[in-house]
């Protein structure tokens, strides 16, 4: 099998639906002939089959150089969720000017240990391709570097936008943050043989903005795994509940982000029609924010 290097920041222990898409990826490339190899971050630990599993990771100098403080925030938090938790609060002086100046995202710490590693896995691999995927977009100027040193085919996976619609745009409002982006977004468009986006609307935008790489963009969705949901049979409740099912982390999984629209929404909607009986099931983290922010009858 031809080995391909996959640079890909939130992989276990961090639990999020972007690890899971890479992770299926990695299942199922296999049976395509290829053999994944991962660079990933240490920041959050690693696990006991990272060897077996060709993980290789790469630590952050930003978070070593703040190990200390995390170390404290994130002390009673269980490994998978630690990527929720900052280490700085976006709220506080220092968190937002984190925020602002690390460009294009707050895992650029990650950037030069992960080539350096990732110069040695193909030096010892000899992968035939390197796969990126974001975010965090730093992903992408890893891959970048090591495509360009190692001379190697390079396919970039962006699941949310990098320009278009960002899961945290305040911190992209300034005129040069957004011309240092739009320059680094634009150098992985040129520089990539492939891109490829999760959703139609992210590739529609890249090939509005950027119509010579048309040929080289494609989408490749989310979706299931199934296999996960053999033997399972759909049943209905007579109870006559319209029941919203949501699995994964709410504003938990981005950080400056709030899910009070969607809760005030959910009263608005309580108090409009209470003939009709609701029921909302989160399935995952909830911050106290968003348990103090809640409905309290449905």
């Amino acid at each position: 099998m031809q080995p391909v290097l996959i640079v890909v920041h939130d992989y276990p222990p961090i639990l999020s639906a972007g690890a899971e898409r890479i992770v299926k990826f990695a299942h199922y490339l296999p049976a395509f002939g290829f053999r994944p190899l991962i660079l990933t971050t240490g920041r959050y630990g690693g696990q006991a089959t990272d060897a077996a599993q060709g993980v290789f990771r790469a630590h952050d100098l930003v978070h070593t150089l703040f190990s200390g403080l995390r170390g404290r925030a994130a002390a009673d938090v269980a490994q998978e969720a630690q990527f929720r938790v900052a280490t700085l609060s976006s709220q506080s002086l220092l968190g937002r000017l984190r925020d602002q100046i690390m460009a294009p995202d707050t895992k650029l710490g990650w950037l030069l240990p992960a080539v350096r590693q990732g110069s040695r896995v193909i030096a010892q691999q000899r992968p035939a391709l390197i796969f990126s995927t974001s975010p965090p977009e730093t992903a992408h100027l890893i891959a970048r570097r090591l495509a360009h040193r190692h001379h190697l085919p390079w396919v970039a996976d962006l699941r949310d936008g990098w320009l278009f619609e960002p899961p945290n745009p305040a911190v992209r409002q300034a005129a040069w943050r957004r011309a240092v982006e739009h320059r680094l977004e634009a150098g992985v468009i040129a520089s990539a043989q492939a891109i490829v986006t999760a959703t139609g609307p992210i590739a529609d935008d890249l090939r509005t903005r950027y119509p010579t790489a048309d040929g080289r963009i494609h989408t490749v969705s989310n979706g299931f795994d199934a296999a996960e949901f053999q033997g399972l049979q759909r049943q209905r409740r007579p109870d006559g509940v319209f029941r919203l099912v949501y699995t994964g982390a709410l504003s938990a999984s981005r950080q400056g982000t709030s899910a009070a629209a969607f809760f005030a929404g959910l009263a608005q909607f309580m108090h409009a029609r209470p003939a009709i009986p609701l029921q909302v099931i989160v399935i995952g983290d909830t911050s106290p924010a968003e348990q103090a922010a809640r409905p309290t009858t449905a």
